[in-house]
């Protein structure tokens, strides 16, 4: 288990240098993000939720890294609840 030696129950509960700590990203994955926040204009919340969004949908797919693929997904999860 990812947090099994932390008091951190779920993606949601990761907080500031836990995320850099506990969510292993890949370096492409990083970079897109990065874009993306630049372009979206993204507040350090946004940023983050996106990152635990992610991390999410890679545990669904049962991968241990976070992939650009994943973070591509949850960019355009937050775009579509934001057009709503």
């Amino acid at each position: 288990m990812r947090y099994a030696s932390t008091e951190i129950a779920t993606n949601s509960d990761l907080k500031g240098d836990a995320l850099d700590r506990l969510i292993q990203m890949e370096e492409d994955a990083k970079t897109y993000l990065e874009q993306a926040a630049i372009k979206l204009n993204l507040t350090a919340c946004g940023f983050h939720r996106v990152i635990r969004v992610a991390r999410t949908i890679a545990d669904l797919e049962q991968s241990e890294n976070v992939t650009r693929h994943h973070v591509g997904e949850a960019i355009s999860s937050r775009n579509s609840a934001n057009a709503a």
